[in-house]
């Protein structure tokens, strides 16, 4: 096959969808304006988004946007129910326009059933939407993760209610947490001492006393003893007077 008779079969395959597309459209928001208010006739276009114009975008979306399987399967699903439901009411207004010729009659419970089955496919539409976004791979990554730290968490709360593990915290934390209370308590003395004229200086001279006497306590190192000259190494190291240099 040439390319211009390739170019003209797909010219000939996408005039043969888009004009059954369109015939399907115009049926269908017929059949949805017929059950709007006259003031709310604009409406119904919103409706073919979720028929054959759904039908295009979810095929769209099928082969460009969606990633992984499960994308991909709600995509490809919703392609095909867009189009059976186009179909559902292109029957439902060819028989309502047959009932109002008087060439069949259409029953109130048929007509009810068309209209539930346009709501239901408006409503398959949107949760189609919602398990679509909740299936994106990197949302799913992220809520795994989200797991695991919770699993983590949960697991170190059910070690830590331990008696063990408490009783090694609290031995840990006392001392930091008594030091903690010990420096806002003074910081509070120091603040109430000076509205009274007492300044810093006193309890910096008191913690340095304080810090002298922790010291003095502290065990000091051993200094070797020297030992004493023994009264030969004296003399050796005094001039002999009765020795005469040369």
């Amino acid at each position: 096959m040439n390319r211009k008779n390739r170019n003209i079969a797909e010219w000939a395959f996408y005039a043969l969808i888009g004009g059954l597309l369109a015939y399907a459209a115009s049926r269908t928001l017929d059949f949805v304006q017929s059950t709007l208010a006259a003031d709310k006739q604009i409406l119904g276009y919103l409706y073919l988004l979720a028929t054959g114009v759904g039908a295009v975008i979810w095929l769209y979306v099928y082969l460009t946007y969606a990633e992984g399987s499960k994308q991909r399967g709600i995509a490809f699903i919703m392609g095909i129910a867009d189009l059976i439901g186009e179909m559902v009411l292109v029957y439902a207004d060819t028989v309502r326009v047959a009932s109002a010729n008087g060439q069949m009659q259409m029953t109130s419970q048929e007509q009810g059933i068309f209209i539930t089955a346009s709501v239901g496919i408006i409503g398959l539409n949107i949760l189609a939407g919602y398990a679509f976004k909740l299936y994106d791979p990197s949302a799913e990554a992220a809520a795994h993760a989200r797991d695991m730290a919770d699993e983590v968490r949960d697991a170190a709360v059910k070690k830590m209610n331990t008696p063990t593990e408490k009783q090694r915290m609290a031995n840990e934390l006392a001392p930091i947490l008594e030091a903690a209370m010990f420096e806002q308590v003074e910081q509070e003395i120091q603040a109430a001492a000076g509205q009274y004229g007492i300044k810093n200086t006193v309890f910096d001279r008191r913690k340095y006393q304080a810090e002298v006497a922790q010291s003095d306590m502290a065990p000091t190192a051993l200094i070797p003893a020297v030992p004493s000259p023994t009264p030969q190494q004296e003399a050796g190291d005094k001039p002999n007077p009765f020795h005469k240099a040369e």
